[in-house]
């Protein structure tokens, strides 16, 4: 049986996500389930976005992966399966699966939209446990997208954002994730160098950027990133 993947927003101080697989073991006990991480703030759609696409190609081919990051729950949101080369992902129309949908390696699409397959008398609430987690265990029991959903050619998809370098020189963008380390991502940071550091943008370019004083971090950023914590190495003007 495949390897099944669960990425949400839920925490793990609740039953939430035990519920959910609860419902996939009752229905496919033979899978492997694995969690990419439960610890992605509450309803940001970019940040497990980003996350998944972090994780999803080092899982072996014929994996599942359920995200549920879903601000839109319980609305006209259409929940969504789309099926690559390598994986399976399933979870809510909201841009989170953008980057699986900009692979290039896309071969079918699907609104879930057929309730016989999902729990009976779905909450408005919770689709991870009552919409998500049913389809994931049909999926590995070898049911075909097309017999779950309705094929649909207009995903949603995130407008990322892009630095930007300003008239004095200094770059600006969005921090989309900070790492357990202090890391910061989307704007993402390597490559320790003296007086500066290699970025690596969203949009693949990376720039030098030098620090902006005689240490990698001055007080203000030090302010914004809170203390006790690692501090990167980053330009201030790159923190909203």
């Amino acid at each position: 049986m495949p390897i099944i993947t669960l990425l949400t927003d839920f925490g793990n101080q609740d039953g939430y996500v035990a519920a959910m697989k609860g419902v996939i073991l009752s229905r496919a006990p033979d899978v492997t389930l694995v969690d990419i991480t439960h610890a992605i703030a509450p309803q940001a759609v970019l940040q497990a976005a980003y996350v998944l696409a972090q994780a999803a190609p080092f899982f072996p081919t014929g994996a599942i992966h359920v995200a549920v990051v879903d601000p839109g729950v319980g609305s006209a949101r259409r929940p969504l399966a789309i099926q690559t080369s390598t994986a399976i992902f399933v979870g809510p129309d909201n841009g989170l699966f953008t980057d699986v949908l900009d692979s290039g390696a896309v071969t079918a699409c699907v609104h879930l939209d057929r309730p016989r397959f999902w729990r009976d008398d779905p909450s408005s609430t919770f689709h991870g446990r009552d919409i998500f987690a049913p389809i994931a265990a049909h999926l590995a029991q070898q049911v075909s997208l097309n017999i779950l959903g309705t094929p649909i050619n207009d995903p949603v998809r995130l407008l990322l954002p892009k630095p930007q370098r300003q008239p004095d020189g200094t770059l600006t963008g969005a921090i989309i994730h900070v790492d357990h380390f202090g890391n910061l991502s989307g704007i993402k940071f390597f490559n320790h160098v003296p007086g500066g550091m290699n970025v690596l943008y969203m949009d693949g370019h990376v720039n030098f950027v030098k620090y902006p004083g005689e240490y990698p971090c001055d007080e203000y950023l030090a302010g914004k990133l809170g203390k006790g914590g690692p501090t990167p190495p980053t330009d201030p003007s790159l923190v909203p």
